[in-house]
């Protein structure tokens, strides 16, 4: 009978070595796994961080060309002002001139 415990006790004790070196497996493989995940995420996000990044440039140059326009557009129409004011003095000095013949 204490052959038999004593082989129970053995075959046990094997058992539990066995469970113990699995768990420790499924451990490591699930920090590796954890691990993974976060440098999937970490380049994930740099990935993210890189597109709003070049759409932030992309924003930034056509806010600048729309305000390069627009100062364009400024200046024409400054311009447009000025012929107008110069036309309009001409008709004024040329009706002073029909109005004096």
């Amino acid at each position: 009978r204490a052959e038999q415990l004593e082989s129970e006790v053995v075959e046990t004790r094997s058992e539990l070595h066995h469970e113990l070196a699995r768990r420790k497996t499924a451990e490591r493989m699930l920090a590796a796994a954890q691990c993974s995940a976060k440098v999937s995420a970490a380049s994930a996000e740099a990935a993210a961080a890189k597109e709003v990044e070049a759409a932030n440039r992309q924003l930034a140059e056509k806010e600048e060309a729309h305000e390069h326009a627009r100062a364009a557009l400024l200046a024409q129409l400054a311009q447009a002002n000025e012929r107008e004011a110069a036309n309009r003095a001409d008709n004024a000095a040329a009706m002073e001139a029909l109005k004096q013949r």
